[in-house]
């Protein structure tokens, strides 16, 4: 299975859509505290639907937004948005978030 865990921004200026091709996955710990989503509802990840490899999209349109309310300055506070990816080997009879919890992804320290 292909995942993402994505850590959104802190200013609420800051804005953005995570694809279509994307699933939350419930139930399960991210190691950074984001959500974590699954590449095509759980789509197994193999030669037949991702060829010798594949452009995937994080973001819905490429995008993220930007408000004119953003904070600035010295004052202001960092804004990001961060994307960890992992890859799991998928099990048979286990779901993309039983596969998740049980691989053992962990922050970096």
């Amino acid at each position: 299975y292909l995942y993402i865990e994505v850590v959104g921004a802190a200013d609420p200026a800051v804005t953005f859509t995570v694809g279509s091709d994307w699933t939350p996955v419930s139930g399960v710990t991210a190691p950074h505290s984001g959500t974590v989503y699954v590449y095509g509802n759980g789509t197994k990840i193999n030669s037949a639907n991702f060829g010798a490899s594949k452009d995937v999209a994080v973001l819905a349109d490429n995008q993220i937004h930007v408000g004119m309310a953003l904070a600035h300055g010295s004052g202001a506070s960092a804004s990001a948005m961060t994307v960890y990816a992992y890859m799991a080997q998928a099990v048979q009879g286990k779901t993309p978030a039983q596969v998740f919890g049980s691989a053992g992804f962990t922050a970096a320290p």
